[in-house]
């Protein structure tokens, strides 16, 4: 597992994510907080692996092959025009 990402990602798991953000838009989205681990356990590569991962990996034995495992700390509702400020939940 050698791109530059998971490498950011061991170097500072810190992270936000945005779930359903397009920049040309100006649609409510959910802002997450989290903390992201990159997990190698073939168990839950197995778990995980459904027949269109191909298009980007040979097998779901690839020694590139990783997952990134999502806490979340807080989640945010952003950009909801009938809101004053964003809603927040501290997880």
């Amino acid at each position: 597992i050698h791109s530059a990402k998971v490498k950011e990602i061991k170097d500072n798991p810190a992270a936000y994510v945005l779930l359903g953000y397009n920049d040309t838009t100006n649609r409510s989205f959910v802002e997450m907080e989290a903390t992201i681990e990159v997990v190698t356990d073939q168990k839950v590569i197995d778990w995980l692996w459904e027949t269109q991962d191909k298009s980007f990996f040979s097998s779901k034995e690839d020694p590139e092959l990783c997952v990134l495992k999502v806490t979340p700390q807080s989640v945010k509702l952003m950009n909801d025009k009938s809101l004053d400020t964003p809603i927040k939940i501290d997880l």
